[in-house]
């Protein structure tokens, strides 16, 4: 009998299923096909890769991360055993390699890759509104990479992924009322953190136009 997995909590008939890009075929994954990645890919590539970057906070780094992440689905998929929706395995799988690549990144034992200068540039918004966002983007990853992991986590499934407290609780596996104190704690620390940033920019920039 085939086994699928789909993002929602409830899916359709089987003839639907077979023409629904959301679904993943398990058994075929459990078997390590690689024509399943492509699948993986699709469904869970960009949360996987937003995530991993809320975790890591570069963007290189996370795309390594998150090409890592799919083939351990597609490696470990024999291990799921279906008690939770399949979303959650893999996003549960997805903040414990992050978190794991963060502690060896500390203890010197893997090297960041080198960032890609040359991203291309959306052509909705103009050069200065492109600059600006990116400034932003860098000032927010700068305030959360001074989080505690917990908290950084904690920020990433809520804010960027939008995850229910019960969601964030299965993934994290632990009860609904510590994800709700982590989440007020993050949230603190990172309003903190984020007006000291922009000081220490605001400051950089004024020291550049003393010079």
């Amino acid at each position: 009998m085939v086994r699928w997995a789909r993002l929602s909590h409830f899916g359709p008939s089987r003839a639907s299923r077979l023409n629904d890009p959301d679904f993943i075929d398990l058994e075929q994954c459990r078997r390590g096909d690689p024509r399943v990645l492509a699948s993986l890919h699709r469904v869970f590539g960009d949360r996987v890769f937003r995530i991993c970057l809320g975790v890591l906070g570069q963007h290189a780094d996370a795309e390594d991360a998150a090409q890592e992440v799919l083939l351990r689905i597609l490696e470990g998929a024999g291990s799921f055993a279906g008690r939770s929706r399949f979303s959650t395995w893999v996003f549960r799988l997805t903040v414990n390699h992050c978190l794991n690549r963060r502690k060896q990144r500390r203890l010197g034992l893997t090297k960041l890759p080198e960032e890609d200068s040359d991203e291309p540039i959306s052509s909705a918004r103009s050069p200065l509104q492109e600059a600006a966002a990116a400034e932003e983007r860098v000032e927010l990853h700068a305030a959360l990479a001074r989080l505690r992991p917990r908290h950084r986590v904690a920020l990433v499934l809520r804010e960027l992924e939008g995850l229910s407290y019960r969601e964030m609780a299965e993934v994290l596996q632990v009860p609904v009322g510590t994800v709700m104190s982590r989440l007020a704690r993050a949230r603190q620390e990172l309003l903190r953190r984020l007006p000291g940033l922009l000081a220490e920019r605001t400051e950089t920039v004024g020291d550049r136009h003393a010079l």
